[in-house]
This record gives C-alpha cells, sequence and structure tokens, in this order.
C-alpha cells in the first residue's frame, strides 16, 4: 500500500515508488517498473513501440523539432514527439526518457513535477533501466569489460556508445575517453584527469591507426594508484579515438580481434609488440 503522506506532488522518487506499488527505494523502483513493462517482450533490444503501447502512449518522429523530444497530451493519450534527425541509440535514449515522464504523469497525487534536475535525473535513470536493465547487464558484465564487449554491447542493446559506456561504468570499474584530434569529447569516470597523458595517445592512434594495449600507471592526487589497462582504437567511420581504462586485473578478453574497425590483425600483433618492448608507460 502506498502511504499518501509520502507523495508530496513535486518528489518524482515518490511519485516512481508510487507506480511501483510502495517500494522503498528509487533503484528497486525503476527494476520493478521496467520489469511490469518488458515483461513477456523479446530482449534485447527494447521493444520501445510495444512498451509505448503498454503505456497507452503514442510515438511520432517528426523532423525540425525545436527540442529532441516532447511528451504531450491530447484527448486521444499521451504522445511522445522525437526529432527524427537524431541517431538511433540517441533517438532511442530520447524516446525511453519521455516515457519516464509519462511514468510519472500517471502516478501519484496531484499535479507531477515536469522539469528540474531531480526529474531529469531520475528520467534519464529510466531510461537507462528500460534500454539496458540491471539484471541482463550485470549478467553482461560478469566476466569485465573490454572495447570489443562494450561495442558489442551497444549494438545488440540499440544504445549509443555513451550511453552504454555510463551503464557499464555503474555496475563496473572502468572509465571511457572520447576524442578526435583536436578536443576532448566526453569522458566517465575521472579519465578527465589523465587528459595530457590520454591526448598524447589520441594524438598517436590518429596518425598511426594502430589499436592499443598496455598496462599503465597513472598518477591520481600527486600520487600512483593501481595499475590499469588500456585499450584504444579508432572508432568505425570517424577519426573519434575511444580509450578505454579497467583496472589491470580485471577479467578481460584474451583475444580482441579487429575492435571497432581499426587496424587489420597484422598491424594489431606489431602494435601489441611495440607496447611489450616499450615497457610501463
Amino acid at each position: 500500500m502506498v502511504v499518501l503522506d509520502s507523495l508530496p506532488n513535486a518528489n518524482p522518487v515518490a511519485r516512481l515508488r508510487a507506480a511501483a506499488g510502495g517500494a522503498t527505494g528509487m533503484e528497486s523502483a525503476l527494476r520493478i517498473v521496467v520489469a511490469q513493462l518488458l515483461d513477456g517482450l523479446e530482449f534485447p533490444a527494447t521493444d520501445l513501440q510495444a512498451v509505448a503501447e503498454r503505456m497507452n502512449v503514442r510515438l511520432e518522429l517528426r523532423r525540425g523539432l525545436p527540442v529532441s523530444a516532447m511528451l504531450t497530451r491530447d484527448d486521444r493519450g499521451f504522445k511522445v514527439i522525437c526529432a527524427a534527425e537524431q541517431a538511433r541509440g540517441r533517438q532511442r535514449f530520447t524516446i525511453a526518457h519521455e516515457l519516464g515522464h509519462a511514468v510519472l504523469e500517471t502516478h501519484g497525487l496531484g499535479e507531477p513535477p515536469r522539469s528540474g534536475r531531480a526529474v531529469e535525473t531520475l528520467c534519464d535513470r529510466f531510461a537507462a533501466e528500460l534500454l539496458m536493465p540491471s539484471s541482463m547487464f550485470e549478467r553482461e558484465l560478469r566476466d569485465g569489460i573490454s572495447l570489443e564487449r562494450l561495442i558489442s554491447l551497444q549494438r545488440r542493446y540499440g544504445t549509443s556508445l555513451r550511453a552504454t559506456s555510463i551503464r557499464c561504468s555503474q555496475m563496473t570499474p572502468m572509465e571511457i575517453y572520447v576524442a578526435d584530434s583536436r578536443d576532448l569529447l566526453w569522458t566517465t569516470g575521472n579519465a578527465a584527469r589523465y587528459d595530457g597523458f590520454l591526448r598524447s595517445l589520441v594524438a598517436r592512434l590518429v596518425d598511426t591507426e594502430q589499436r592499443l594495449v598496455r598496462k599503465v600507471n597513472l598518477i591520481r592526487d600527486g600520487a600512483p594508484c593501481e595499475d590499469w589497462r588500456l585499450e584504444a582504437d579508432l572508432l568505425k567511420g570517424s577519426r573519434d579515438v575511444v580509450l578505454l581504462l579497467t583496472p589491470a586485473n580485471q577479467p578481460a578478453d584474451r583475444d580482441q580481434g579487429r575492435l571497432l574497425g581499426g587496424p587489420s590483425a597484422a598491424r594489431d600483433r606489431r602494435a601489441a609488440a611495440a607496447t611489450r618492448n616499450s615497457g610501463r608507460q
């Protein structure tokens, strides 16, 4: 039973708990609500059209939209209107985020909260759980993470590299650094702290197109920290470089093969040999 006093109109977590039948915490409420929405559906990747139909929400892609998406309501119910120009992974996350707003609109008492940091953060967490459910991702990451596995998860679940990286970093120790020859594009975790060192690796990969795997000892707060395993490669179809940092003792795929459409296997072997000869960074 949901205690009415626990459902102030401006509290998005309380409204989520109402949708979950009074679950005590945000994460447990997210899991319950999403599990109900996905029950019986084929997976992965999440069928957002089927989920929207279960919620009595219509989906529409529209070009020229001034925002990434919006949730509207008319006499037929709710509708998510999403910018058609977005990349597929980004578009799916945006639709899932708006479905989170729909959950808040239809549960709890009184006028729901529609804006603010707490609301947007909760809808982002809802989108992540809907597209990449915790129970499934925890199993996917039991053997650790590698660039090959990260890209495989992105493709299987129909999500962007950034959303997939953030989700993985919530469940396993890892940091991602993505840059081109001029600019840092985005990071997860504390990877931005090592910008100078990682920038030099980006420049090397852009020039040589050679995938890199090595063990590195990074400096944090002026002192050496634990060893890290670093993987770096060019993203397929672009000149952007992605670097993955994981604890050196974490399990990882032994046979990486070709990563992200990067260099040939022969060049991979030459790069690995050069890395072994160069010693620890």
